[in-house]
């Protein structure tokens, strides 16, 4: 079976494009394409952009970019997709991260209410002072009552 390069190379052959001509279809440099068309994958900035390069340059020739993907990580000898790492399932979560999410949901929820009900009260109450009239209406009637003129 060919390599990843040899089948790109071959299609773009096929497709009668220079490489130049690849390399501003593609908007990949030349240079990567070269190491692409070379297998030399450690010339390449690194694995995301090697698959990324891939994919592009496959569309760009109308090939399916998959079974190419799949050819350069049986080269490299790099994790698939799922890059090797397993997902966790609920039970294997620990149970304080859980705990903590749940408080933290918690607290949210709490400081929304209290948002609300602050901002749902009526505009025209007043807040609550300190329990009687504010002290110069108190001094303006000592005054009056001084006088006697009520």
């Amino acid at each position: 079976m060919p390599s990843v390069g040899e089948q790109l190379r071959a299609a773009r052959e096929r497709a009668g494009l220079t490489i130049d001509e690849a390399a501003d279809t593609t908007r990949v440099r030349r240079q990567h394409l070269q190491a692409i068309e070379a297998d030399e994958f450690d010339r390449l900035p690194g694995d995301t952009f090697a698959r990324g390069f891939i994919r592009i340059y496959a569309g760009a020739l109308g090939l399916d970019s998959e079974p190419l993907i799949a050819a350069y990580v049986e080269q490299t000898g790099l994790p698939g997709p799922d890059y090797g790492l397993p997902t966790p399932t609920l039970a294997q979560v620990p149970v304080r991260r859980i705990q903590a999410t749940l408080v933290g949901i918690g607290v949210v929820v709490a400081l929304l209410l209290l948002t609300v009900a602050l901002c749902n009260r009526p505009s025209g109450e007043a807040p609550p002072s300190g329990g009687g009239p504010p002290a110069e209406t108190v001094r303006a009637e000592a005054q009056i009552r001084d006088r006697g003129d009520y």
